[in-house]
Order: structure tokens, then C-alpha cells, then sequence
């Protein structure tokens, strides 16, 4: 029985641009946002793209990287919607 060897070509292996692992958001970093929120309230005008930049900011003074403004504007307001919701609750029907 004969062998056959057959050289093949390998084609190199390219690294692309590879992203960074997505940032993974803390109860800490919630407690942060709550605070600096309500410290720079004066950063939320109402105008158009105001609160965007303002969460930009807070990004850039926390370091966080891998996190747009605009997920952070939209993390807010499903704050304040679960808050909204459980305030109407009475304390015995959280616990349960």
C-alpha cells in the first residue's frame, strides 16, 4: 500500500480588528449614575441632543469605555420606568 503525501498551501492566518469585550454594567455603576444624575441635573435642558451629551460626559469621567451615550440615555429611562412602577406598589406587595 503506497502513500501519497501531498503539500498543501496553508493560507496565513490574518488577525482583523478585533472589538473589545462589551463593558459589563455594575449595581455600582447604577448607584454612580443615580448620584452624578441627579448632581447635574442642570446638563439635561430638554433641548435636542442635550441629555446624549451629558451622558457622554459622565462616560468620559467614569472611564467607560465599550458603552454609547445613547444606550446610557435609554439604561435612564428604564430606570426611572421600573422606579415608577414599583413606587406604586405597597411595601407587602414587593416583598412578595
Amino acid at each position: 500500500m503506497a502513500t501519497c503525501s501531498v503539500a498543501m498551501e496553508t493560507e496565513p492566518v490574518v488577525s482583523g480588528p478585533t472589538t473589545p469585550p462589551a463593558y459589563r454594567w455594575t449595581d455600582e455603576d447604577t448607584r454612580k449614575l443615580i448620584l452624578w444624575r441627579s448632581r447635574n441635573s442642570q446638563l439635561f435642558t430638554g433641548r435636542r441632543n442635550a441629555s446624549t451629551d451629558a451622558y457622554s460626559v459622565f462616560l468620559a469621567e467614569r472611564g467607560i469605555k465599550g458603552v454609547e451615550a445613547k444606550a446610557l440615555k435609554k439604561r435612564w429611562e428604564n430606570l426611572v420606568a421600573k422606579y415608577k412602577s414599583w413606587s406604586g406598589t405597597t411595601h407587602a406587595n414587593a416583598i412578595r
